[in-house]
């Protein structure tokens, strides 16, 4: 290379070194970022609160409780403070337990959303929620009113009533500002990062299916449940549980879908218990009261002979319920009778529409109960506590079909009830 072509060239890249410094800036630019992190607070807040406005409607518009209170959940989940006004207004539902699902969500807001969300009407809501009976009602009522006013006045719906009318002016609803300010920044850097910002989405969480649709059905043709229980020796904290709870196990059940009817067949190498599906649940409990976790010692049990026992005639399926075995157990059928019992599983969904699941009670799951459920159309899980057997057994009650909704709905409900029952008791 010549001396004068090298100058050139040096020259060159020289003058152009000034040009590269001078390129837009990139996603390190400070002001870019902050644009970013603002543009996409901004995004998720808007759509929060199109999905606020939408829940909102639904739940005016909703006839079925159990779809209310699921609309309740989502509105609590928002964690906005858009979303206190419509929970408040929820606190008017003629059924007590939207009620205390608007409670429960409302019990999530911090003070400050509950007094610039929800103000005086929903203190005025309150107040008259401290009329209800139920337990549960009156003391989140009372708590969340103390969350307003800064202190607690008390059970007495006559002097919060007294403290609302002074108080009232004072409680007006604010809603609260946008997240993001762009004026102080460039504005043809805010419009490159706002196509970017919407081109990613938002994160808001997504939404619980409706389920007012799919309860019409079951409610339409009921629900028969057979439990296969295994009564041997190891079982004893699983029945000891099943007896405490089987009035728990029904009431739920019974809130959702009145027309329910349980049966119980229990085995350990042969029946033992055989108990037809009943609505009587007084029946049922006295049967189970009287079943012993006694025997066993050789780790196989007749899982089959529980099994066959709930295809019996005198059991008493209904054509038009949705149907529901639930094998409860921690020990596998005797080998020679696996693949049997499998069989009959998948002729039991196949043929007279019940489905079959399986719950693993011993700490480690039963791979052949697993089978059992998969042949039979339902699902198996490992119970690790004995104290969520009612809830784990209502969730396979209601079927795939309700499981996203229902692993929202069941909790808050039991919580719901366990604070009751235990108010009740006090």
């Amino acid at each position: 290379m010549s001396r004068t072509l090298g100058l050139v060239l040096s020259l060159l890249l020289v003058v152009g070194a000034p040009a590269r410094a001078q390129d837009p800036p990139g996603d390190d630019d400070p002001e870019r970022a902050r644009v970013r992190e603002g543009l996409a607070r901004q995004r998720a807040w808007a759509e929060a609160g199109r999905r606020i406005a939408q829940l909102d409607q639904e739940l005016t518009q909703a006839t079925d409780w159990v779809q209310k209170a699921i609309l309740c959940i989502e509105l609590a989940d928002a964690e906005d403070r858009r979303a206190v006004a419509p929970l408040a207004r929820a606190l008017g539902d003629a059924h007590a337990m939207v009620k205390a699902f608007a409670l429960h969500g409302l019990a999530r807001s911090t003070p400050e959303d509950l007094r610039k969300g929800g103000g005086a009407p929903l203190a005025t809501a309150l107040v008259e929620v401290l009329k209800v009976k139920a337990h549960y009602h009156r003391r989140v009522a009372r708590s969340l009113l103390a969350a307003l006013a800064g202190e607690d006045l008390g059970p007495d719906a006559g002097r919060w009533r007294a403290w609302l009318r002074k108080a009232a002016d004072g409680l007006p609803v604010e809603p609260p500002p946008p997240p993001f300010d762009a004026s102080g920044f460039d504005p043809a850097t805010v419009a490159k990062v706002d196509a970017e910002v919407a081109a990613g989405g938002t994160s808001v969480r997504p939404r619980i299916p409706p389920v007012a649709s799919t309860l019409r059905e079951l409610r339409r043709g009921g629900i028969d449940v057979g439990i296969c229980l295994d009564q041997t020796s190891s079982m004893g904290a699983v029945i000891s549980e099943a007896k405490a709870r089987i009035e728990l196990l029904t009431h739920m059940l019974a809130l959702v879908v009145e027309d329910r009817r349980l049966g119980l067949v229990t085995y350990d190498d042969h029946l033992k218990v055989f108990e037809p599906l009943t609505a009587d649940m007084g029946r049922l409990r006295a049967t189970l009261d009287k079943v012993q976790a006694v025997g066993g010692g050789d780790i196989p049990e007749g899982v089959d002979k529980g099994l066959e026992a709930t295809c019996r005639p005198d059991f008493g399926w209904r054509k038009a319920s949705a149907k529901a075995v639930i094998i409860i157990g921690d020990a596998p059928p005797h080998e020679p009778d696996v693949a049997m019992t499998l069989d009959l599983a998948a002729t039991m969904r196949e043929r007279l529409g019940i489905v079959t699941h399986a719950v693993s009670t011993g700490g480690t799951a039963v791979p052949e109960l697993a089978q059992i459920a998969e042949r039979g159309g339902g699902r198996s899980l490992l119970l690790r506590e004995p104290a969520r057997l009612v809830s784990e057994v209502l969730l396979l009650i209601f079927g795939e079909g309700l499981r996203p909704a229902m692993e929202r709905f069941v909790p808050v409900l039991m919580e719901i009830n366990e604070e009751e029952r235990a108010g009740g008791r006090r």
